[in-house]
């Protein structure tokens, strides 16, 4: 998996990013010439020359990123290294001419992941606004990496795969679980979500949000595509389509349900009262 999970504008935000992602210092860098960054103070000092250039640039608009950052991912059992590698890889084929940049791996969670930033101002005045060409190609590029590794790997949007529910933003995740350590306030975003689920749980009258139905349409395409697909291999007298056939039909029984991140809070929150009612049933049971 490849996204691009936001943009820095300052200084500050840059630092505290970089620090973030070499779990303070601890991680190793890596720039676009290879070569290691280490430590809090190196991390500082790129971030510094990052917004020094950035400063520097009479063509800047003040709102504009000095620089976006980005995580590529695979599921548990994935090789750190060769997803290392793929990402060295990738980053060096698509923006080592024309962008600097710097990453670093992450091997000590379930899922390996890799962190990249990229400067945003890159040569010759390029500037790195990645359109949805460019995303599908760094996807198809990071692919095509992991498989010239032995990594199973295929550039597939959220859609064809029948997931429905976006990846939490980088941002958003920190903060959240920043509050659920208790070290600071609930997110605003978070906030919103759990009262539009309340309204989902327990208000009779709440009615589905016109994205959860398109949600619900598009994943049933999705699987009308695939199934359609397998009723034709299903009928070929070869035995490689008729197991295509059974394995898109396994593929499609296997897909999640329809989701929202409202939807699924909204199950949290009637599981939460369903428990809080048999509690306070066995309270007053005792009680008598």
């Amino acid at each position: 998996m490849f996204t691009v999970t936001g943009a820095v504008h300052s200084r500050p935000q840059l630092a505290r990013h970089l620090d973030y992602i070499t779990r303070h210092g601890a991680l190793q860098l890596e720039d676009q010439d290879g070569f290691a960054l280490s430590g809090r103070e190196a991390t500082k000092e790129l971030a510094e020359d990052w917004a020094g250039l950035a400063a520097a640039d009479s063509l800047r608009r003040p709102d504009s990123p000095i620089g976006r950052t980005m995580v590529f991912s695979m599921p548990p059992g994935t090789d750190p290294k060769a997803l290392g590698d793929a990402v060295r890889e990738t980053a060096n084929q698509l923006w080592r001419d024309r962008f600097e940049y710097a990453w670093v791996r992450h091997a000590d969670t379930a899922h390996p992941h890799a962190h990249v930033v990229i400067r945003a101002l890159g040569a010759q005045g390029a500037r790195y606004a990645p359109d949805r060409a460019d995303l599908r190609q760094t996807r198809e590029s990071f692919s095509e990496a992991l498989r010239d590794r032995g990594v199973a790997a295929e550039a597939t949007s959220r859609a064809s795969r029948g997931v429905t529910r976006k990846a939490e933003p980088i941002a958003i995740r920190k903060m959240r679980e920043q509050y659920e350590r208790g070290e600071g306030p609930m997110p605003r975003t978070l906030e919103a979500a759990y009262v539009e689920a309340a309204d989902a749980a327990f208000d009779p009258g709440d009615t589905t949000r016109p994205w959860d139905l398109r949600i619900v349409q598009t994943q049933s395409n999705v699987r009308g595509l695939y199934l359609r697909q397998a009723e034709v291999l299903a009928r070929s007298h070869d035995p490689g389509d008729q197991r295509q056939a059974e394995g898109l039909r396994t593929f499609v029984a296997a897909m999640p349900p329809p989701d929202t991140r409202r939807l699924e809070i909204a199950r949290q929150l009637r599981e939460l009262a369903e428990v809080l009612k048999e509690r306070a049933k066995h309270h007053r049971a005792l009680l008598r």
